[in-house]
């Protein structure tokens, strides 16, 4: 114990004062604050460019069509009868995306749109929009009472979800997403940092002495615990920023002009309500779990390497099970209830990313939670003993990669 407090407080510290660490985490703060903050602002920066048009047509078509449009669409200009249309017209009215020219053929509502460019304008959502008025001509009557009759009110109610209403539902899915995609940069960035040390501490061999003087395992233990920790709390400083910035972006309407701005506004501002603080301390736990799992496993691999420039090489095949675990999260996010699902979160390496996906967006039984929590311990605990030994055995080899049959013998000692 004395020298796992030793190596572990002396790494820790020398880790969380280090300028990588301190202008990594300071990063992630800003990044993550301008990621929250990035839909609403280019929301209220380019919204008026995509979504301006100019209505043409006689006054019995436009009135009623820039009714319907006005929620989605900004309406530059209303003019009576189809001007001759070409770029300069569209920027002389407000860099007009689109002139959409309505006309009444035989008692059917005719469209005709000149856009600037086809691929950025949505011309079928404009003609669903449209639709009321088509259907008036046809029938004669309102639009606005077409409008009514075609949009059903429409009520949620979830019979096992453990969401009151479709947006929180929404929301926890969203979080659950970015939570997600930290926890796989998180463990990627540190796992190769652990093999990078490790590996750097063998071909220094300054490993030698440090394996002589102290047990091997407990070395490793306290490497990866503090990289562990260190892990934690750039992360926690990440989940914070984001929670202060959605927070701040729901006393700030300003932020965000518009109807898709304020809809990327209300999206963000309820990250810090979509998931409990009982769903951020299991995700908090899984998240350790994972981190230490594989940073035994890159420990291990650290060791082995005789050249800091194959560190690469043998981290691709490490990386692939953290890629199938993110990817069965997005799996579990969408059926948290399959078998298949079921059956991963408990499995080692991947229950970090899949677990904390179902107690995200499904109610999970807490024996299924402490099962999966007991298993992935009991795993961590068995590779750290595995990757001591390997550790042990690599870190003695200076020059060379040791060979199947003394790993193997380094296992059984």
């Amino acid at each position: 114990m004395n020298d796992f407090t030793t190596i572990f407080s002396a790494e820790f510290m020398r880790r969380v004062t280090s300028k990588p660490f301190v202008i990594g985490t300071l990063l992630g703060v800003v990044f993550i604050s301008i990621l929250f903050r990035l839909p609403g602002w280019l929301s209220s920066t380019f919204e008026a460019d995509t979504n301006r048009i100019v209505l043409a047509g006689p006054p019995a078509l436009t009135d009623p069509a820039k009714k319907l449009l006005d929620k989605d669409y900004s309406i530059a200009a209303v003019v009576d009868g189809v001007p001759k249309v070409d770029l300069a017209y569209l920027t002389a009215h407000g860099k007009a995306i689109a002139l959409v020219a309505l006309s009444n053929v035989n008692g059917h509502l005719q469209i005709d749109v000149y856009s600037r460019d086809l691929g950025t304008f949505a011309g079928r959502q404009l003609a669903r929009q449209l639709a009321p008025l088509s259907l008036s001509l046809a029938t004669k009557q309102s639009p606005e009472s077409i409008a009514q009759l075609l949009s059903a009110p429409l009520k949620t109610h979830g019979v096992s979800s453990k969401f009151s209403t479709q947006d929180a539902a929404d929301s926890a899915h969203g979080v659950a997403n970015v939570l997600a995609l930290i926890l796989y940069m998180v463990i990627i960035f540190n796992s190769q940092t652990v093999m990078a040390s490790v590996a750097e501490e063998k071909t220094s061999r300054i490993a030698e002495l440090l394996v002589s003087a102290a047990n091997p395992s407990a070395l490793l233990a306290a490497k990866i615990a503090a990289v562990g920790l260190t892990g934690l709390i750039q992360i926690a400083a990440w989940i914070a920023a984001g929670v202060f910035t959605s927070s701040q972006m729901l006393g700030d309407p300003a932020i965000a002009t518009g109807a898709g701005a304020n809809e990327a506004l209300s999206n963000s501002a309820i990250f810090s309500f979509a998931v409990g603080p009982v769903e951020i301390a299991q995700f908090f736990a899984f998240f350790l779990l994972g981190f230490l799992e594989y940073a035994a496993l890159f420990a291990a691999a650290g060791s082995l390497i005789t050249r800091t420039e194959d560190i690469g090489t043998v981290a691709v095949p490490l990386i692939m099970p953290i890629v199938v675990g993110f990817l069965l999260a997005q799996f579990a996010l969408a059926s948290p209830t399959s078998s298949a699902v079921i059956v991963a979160s408990f499995v080692p390496l991947a229950a970090p990313f899949v677990m904390f996906a179902r107690i995200a967006v499904s109610t999970v039984p807490p024996i299924q939670i402490a099962i999966a929590l007991a298993i992935n311990l009991a795993a961590l605990f068995a590779m750290i003993y595995v990757a001591g030994k390997i550790y042990k055995a690599g870190m003695l080899s200076f020059g060379r990669t040791p060979s199947l049959r003394q790993v193997i013998g380094a296992l059984r000692a």
